[in-house]
């Protein structure tokens, strides 16, 4: 975050993952992959409660790379953009070994709004999650594992290729000035609540029932016997955000559509609550390091926290 005089700027890079899930399943296309590019970087400005005002584009395409294919992604590109009256406003383009994706987002506060950051949580603040959350785990986990019906694989490839941004619900909250301190949850709700604990030098409870799940997700988790709300600590990949504000504004967040799953605490330890039971919250989260695919990650994440939470009795 930037500030110039009295303006706070937001600019927030990501890549495109090179070998994005879509692509490792196999149903991937550059349209899908220009869209996913520019959610990618807007989520993470909403996750600060920043409005989107510029995008940047730099673009590596493979030489064997047709102009269909690059015109493709820039129409992906383009679209999205739309979506959130966001103007693409700059870039680079190149031919290269491997194709390579790189977006910058620029946000400002809105005027008379407050940016919610993610060093600014205090003890005893209710933590939110903007939407469903575990979708795109759940989506990994079924495709590879090959155990649904053809509905259930269509909403799966939907899920993983229409990203779907809760835009006005964090500008809407940005602009009450309700939100205290937040962060995106791309790699996962485990990983990214310690990320905002531990800059904010607090700990949470986080109560496992009140976490937002998706039906197709219950569907699935009923296959493998595990709870839904397992998904939710997997690879993240959902675009929404958490984040906190005072107990009094309880009522107007959730007329916003928010959905209270936890609790920030004096302690530094971050628990997890369920059926009246309460572990310790292993850290599990995507990392672009892991080099055996999502489809392996997912399922690793699974079995770390079914075997860490059935150890502490939950």
């Amino acid at each position: 975050m930037l500030q110039i005089g009295d303006s706070k700027i937001v600019i927030t890079t990501d890549y495109l993952n090179a070998n994005p899930i879509s692509k490792q399943l196999g149903f991937a296309t550059y349209w899908d992959m220009g869209r996913l590019l520019v959610a990618a970087n807007i989520s993470d400005l909403l996750g600060s409660g920043a409005l989107p005002v510029g995008f940047v584009a730099s673009i590596m395409m493979e030489k064997s790379s047709s102009d269909e294919d690059f015109r493709s992604l820039m129409d992906g590109v383009k679209y999205e953009l739309n979506n959130h009256n966001t103007p693409l406003i700059g870039g680079d383009t190149k031919l290269g070994k491997s194709n390579a994706f790189c977006g910058t987002a620029i946000g400002i506060e809105q005027l008379g709004g407050k940016l919610f950051i993610k060093n600014a949580a205090k003890p005893d603040q209710i933590i939110w999650v903007s939407g469903l959350i575990g979708n795109a785990g759940a989506a990994v986990h079924g495709l590879s594992a090959k155990v649904m019906d053809d509905n259930w694989n269509q909403w799966a490839r939907n899920t993983l290729t229409i990203p779907s941004l809760p835009f006005h619900k964090s500008i809407a909250l940005a602009k009450q000035a309700l939100g205290k301190a937040g962060t995106d949850i791309s790699d996962g709700l485990g990983e990214n609540l310690y990320d905002l604990c531990e800059t904010s030098s607090i700990g949470a409870t986080i109560y496992a029932e009140k976490i937002p799940i998706d039906d197709h997700v219950v569907q699935l988790a009923n296959q493998f016997n595990i709870p839904p709300w397992f998904y939710a600590f997997s690879i993240g990949g959902d675009f929404q955000f958490i984040v906190t504000t005072n107990e009094e504004d309880r009522e107007i967040v959730g007329h916003l559509g928010f959905h209270e799953i936890g609790i920030t605490t004096t302690s530094k330890d971050l628990v997890i609550s369920s059926n009246n039971n309460v572990s310790s919250l292993p850290r599990l989260g995507h990392t672009d390091f892991n080099t055996e695919g999502f489809a392996v990650e997912v399922q690793m994440m699974l079995k770390t926290l079914k075997v860490s939470l059935n150890d502490q009795g939950i």
